[in-house]
């Protein structure tokens, strides 16, 4: 009887073995490797991978886990499994740099050994070479720092991809002044929408977006209310706020570096101040700027300018005939401007009764006044019975004119009874 346990003894060890040679590598791991070994999990015996967490690398997690490589031929004590991977580090360049390559046995989550099998190998540490850097796109610089409201604006924005500019795919531009977040979350984010209030474009070369859809919201999580583009090829396009029109978009490569002119009416109802320039890239293997995440890049600055203006007012609405004759005050004209760029010029046009017209050359500030003085006529404003006009033309240091509403006063003569 025993003789026959014996031998039922020899065909189950036998038979084990046969199922065990022909489980594949993976179910092997699973038989033999805990969920918390170094090197295998409770699924497979690629592992688990310790992401290297480098404050300078914004790419954590997606180049600077270890990467697994097939298994060569590694004997194992059964049950248990081999490995063979690769590790990675990222450097202070946000560059993917291979360290050593890794063999072995996995053995730390396998029931206790049979002390007949024989101890399991160490694994052994060879280094390799550096492999290829990963070439990733940057922004350069955006333009203008100034801008005035009612204009036509060209506003620019320079990329650049080591690889050449042909490598760039997606290019993200816009300003907003409710956000000064650095950098902004992209992925139809609530900083997008605020951004779409003021302007947030994209060009992906044949077509692209402008922010249309836009939410007083705060200026980082999602809220839910959808994706701030309307897609064109066909322009113009406004923008979430309506006070702005995207007209046209054009790029030009040098190089490394690809130039975006934006052309942009800024409405005269755009706010006037300073606003925060963003920018994002990708390229063609889905990199974005500095080999990170998708994310908005804050810039240097903008600052809008409230359109040109200017107002002049008449001291008097009705003066006496020769007034100072009758110790009566003459015409004083009272003059404003503002917005638009500094230094000022002027013309002063005064319309006498009569039909004839005089100008007046000035160099204002922002504010004037214009009289006897001014003129070199001690009756300004006085000498002629009847109706007066007067206006002023305005021109900045950019060019730009504007004319003031007219001014407009009465001349009367009143006789008065003398008795002898």
């Amino acid at each position: 009887m025993r003789k026959w346990f014996r031998y039922a003894r020899i065909v189950v060890v036998f038979i084990v073995i046969l199922l065990v040679g022909t489980i594949p590598t993976s179910q092997k791991c699973r038989a033999g490797c805990g969920p918390n070994d170094d090197y295998c999990t409770s699924k497979c015996c690629y592992g688990t991978a310790v992401v290297q967490n480098l404050s300078s690398c914004q790419k954590v997690g997606t180049y600077c886990n270890p990467v697994w490589a097939p298994q060569h031929d590694i004997t194992c004590p059964s049950p248990g499994c081999a490995y063979d991977h690769y590790d990675y580090t990222c450097n202070s360049s946000c560059v993917k740099v291979p360290d050593h390559r890794v063999t072995g046995c996995c053995k730390a989550g396998d029931p206790p050994p049979d002390p007949t099998e024989p101890p399991a190998p160490t694994p052994t540490f060879t280094p390799i070479p550096s492999s290829t850097p990963i070439l990733c796109p940057a922004i350069v610089s955006a333009s203008p720092a100034t801008a005035v409201a009612g204009d036509s604006v060209n506003f620019k924005i320079t990329y650049s991809h080591p690889a050449g500019a042909a490598n760039l795919a997606r290019n993200y531009f816009g300003f907003t002044n409710a956000c000064s977040c650095d950098p902004g979350e992209a992925g139809c984010s609530n900083f997008e929408r605020q951004m779409a209030r003021s302007l947030a474009v994209f060009s992906a070369g044949t077509w692209g977006g402008v922010g249309t859809i836009g939410t007083d919201a705060a200026c980082s999580g999602n809220s839910g209310a959808g994706c701030p583009w309307t897609y064109f090829p066909t322009l113009p396009l406004a923008n979430a706020s309506n006070n702005l029109a995207v007209n046209s978009v054009s790029f030009a490569d040098s190089g490394n570096n690809r130039t975006y002119t934006w052309n942009v009416t800024l409405g005269a109802a755009f706010p006037a101040g300073t606003y925060n320039y963003y920018a994002m890239a990708s390229d063609l293997s889905g990199h974005y700027q500095g080999c990170g995440a998708a994310r908005w890049t804050k810039l240097s600055t903008v600052k809008i300018i409230a359109p040109l203006a200017a107002g002049l007012t008449p001291r008097y609405s009705s003066l006496v005939l020769m007034a100072p004759d009758l110790g009566l005050p003459v015409q004083i004209l009272d003059g404003s401007i503002s917005g638009g760029v500094p230094p000022y010029s002027a013309t002063l046009y005064v319309a006498q009764p009569d039909g004839n017209q005089k100008t007046y050359n000035l160099t204002p500030g922002t504010s004037f006044s214009f009289g006897t003085t001014e003129s070199g006529d001690p009756n300004f404003g006085t000498n002629q019975k009847g109706t007066w006009r007067a206006w002023v033309v305005v021109t900045d240091s950019a060019s730009r004119t504007t004319t003031s509403p007219t001014a407009i006063w009465d001349v009367a003569f009143y006789p008065v009874h003398q008795t002898p």
